[in-house]
């Protein structure tokens, strides 16, 4: 049996049908178990559709058969780790490989990943993202680019590249600027890698002066069409995400790059000039942990919520008798201390329940993702509830369900805690000192509710209890957030467009007074 040509086969296979791709592969581990290639191979297709905690066995067992072979192995250990919140773990797993090929680019960015979501140095995440950038896009050549009109205050020709202007993320923080941006002095030129557009989309596109999509061209050719459309401030929204194309950014496409919203890590590319951020993200002690000149506005956007966004007025507390606590980030921020805090919450509060939100669209994936995570732990599992990913409208009613929005830590949400805090809910967090780390404490200050920012474990296990103990106060909470966040910087579009517009006048007057 030629083994390579039956793993190139499955994995052919499991590019059409992948249900079909693991029976065949599952025969042949059976079949031959001490054939550590077919256990990799089964391995890689539990990650694709993210069963990790199967890769991660399977890859175990490539190993126990051969475990100086199969570096591949340590690969699949440390993505499926590091996507259920274990980055520690991840981190040891992939230093291992990096022993043996320092030039990885895919185990450079796990690394990368990984002290990212940990309680890490500035200095750590900074190289680590700049040593995976170096790999994964070489520097190419750049054409020389000039400047045609050098005039301070004519109007500037803005650029945004994203593959997510759809019902995404970022587009809860976008729509507030396209609506009420200045089109005569900042007209706005759309180049989108989206896979698929939608209503969102087309909303978008009516306020914008163009749209082309770039998802299939060449880097190239996207840096000539945006050249060719004189861009002057090339804004990226994507960061190093899914989709991005960072790769046009390193030829140079406009006179200004910078990056804002899509992620708040640095990009480590050599050609992104700026990151716009404000200053309870950003401070200025920590600028070393980006490659990039940190901008900083009084605040890094404004917030939409959802048009269907239905706020339940009465506390489901006061109705159920019992406080239900709620996670929605994605299960790689449910970090080792994330989770031990928890557990002690409810622990603490017997009666209190945990609705956890996770990527899985089966009961049995979202309990195959999580329970074996919670079970290191000791949670009591008759206290947690698994709620499968939902749609933006049912999702938006979890605060019919749930009282208190737990936000996880090290690393932080950012539109999870928007979305709770509309819903009605508190959210208690714990800042760190990295831009992940600060989000929702950024959030809360803006909305005058510092008091739930704990700087310690215990003081966040405090605050979950007292609004445990005393269920008047989420009722109270609940009667009074929108109108709270309704009077904030967060929810002042025309005022963070006309900041975000003021801020690209002060770069492009920065640029050509350098180059005079």
């Amino acid at each position: 049996m030629d083994i390579g040509k039956e793993v190139l086969a499955i994995d052919k296979l499991g590019q059409t049908n992948t249900s079909a791709a693991i029976e065949r592969c599952v025969g042949l581990v059976e079949k031959y178990p001490n054939t550590g290639e077919f256990w990799i191979c089964l391995g890689n297709l539990m990650s694709t559709t993210n069963q990790w905690y199967k890769t991660e066995m399977f890859a175990r067992r490539a190993l126990e058969i051969d475990e100086k072979k199969f570096f591949v192995a340590r690969i699949l250990i440390a993505m499926a780790r590091l996507r259920v919140g274990d980055a520690e773990s991840a981190l040891r797993h992939i230093n291992l490989v990096l022993e043996h090929f320092p030039t990885d680019t895919q185990c450079l960015q796990i690394r990368s990943d990984s002290l990212l979501h940990m309680r890490s140095t500035a200095t750590d995440v900074r190289e680590a993202r700049l040593a995976w950038v170096k790999q994964k896009l070489p520097q190419p050549k750049i054409a020389p680019l000039t400047t045609a009109d050098s005039t301070p205050d004519r109007p500037l020709r803005i650029g945004i590249l994203s593959a997510d202007l759809r019902e995404h993320s970022v587009l809860f923080f976008f729509l507030g600027y396209i609506r009420n941006h200045d089109p005569e002095n900042y007209p706005v030129f759309i180049y989108s890698g989206n896979e698929a557009n939608d209503a969102a989309t087309d909303e978008i596109k009516k306020h914008a002066a163009g749209w082309k999509n770039i998802r299939k061209m060449s880097p190239e050719a996207a840096c000539r069409l945006i050249r060719k459309d004189k861009i002057d401030i090339l804004l990226d929204l994507s960061g190093q995400s899914k989709g991005n194309r960072m790769d046009v950014i390193a030829r140079r496409a406009a006179p200004i790059q910078a990056t804002w919203m899509g992620a708040v890590e640095t990009t480590g590319t050599r050609e992104m000039d700026f990151r716009i951020s404000e200053h309870d993200i950003d401070p200025a002690e920590y600028d070393e942990q980006h490659s990039e000149q940190v901008i900083r506005m009084s605040c890094l956007a404004s917030y939409t919520p959802p048009r269907y966004s239905p706020l339940k007025t009465k506390s489901p507390s006061l109705e159920k008798g019992h406080t239900t606590l709620l996670s929605l980030n994605n299960l790689r921020k449910l970090s080792t201390e994330c989770l031990q805090t928890w557990s002690l919450i409810l622990r603490e509060a017997p009666a209190a329940r945990l609705l956890m939100m996770t990527s899985a669209t089966l009961d049995n994936e979202a309990l195959g993702q999580i329970k074996p995570r919670l079970e290191e732990f000791s949670f009591n599992l008759d206290q947690i509830d698994f709620l499968n990913f939902q749609p933006l409208e049912q999702y938006m009613e979890s605060g019919h369900i749930a009282d208190i929005l737990l936000d996880t830590f090290p690393v932080s949400g950012l539109t999870t805690s928007l979305h709770a805090l509309w819903m009605g809910l508190p959210v208690v967090c714990m800042e760190g000192t990295l831009s992940n780390q600060r989000l929702t404490a950024s959030i809360l200050r803006k909305f005058g509710l510092e008091k739930y920012i704990a700087k310690t474990h215990a003081e966040y296990i405090q605050l979950v209890l007292d609004f445990i103990e005393n269920p008047e106060k989420l009722q109270i909470f609940r009667e009074t957030i929108r109108d709270r966040m309704l009077g904030s910087p967060w929810m002042n579009h025309a005022a963070r467009a006309q900041e975000l517009e003021k801020t690209m006048r002060l770069l492009w007057q920065k640029k050509i007074s350098n180059t005079q």
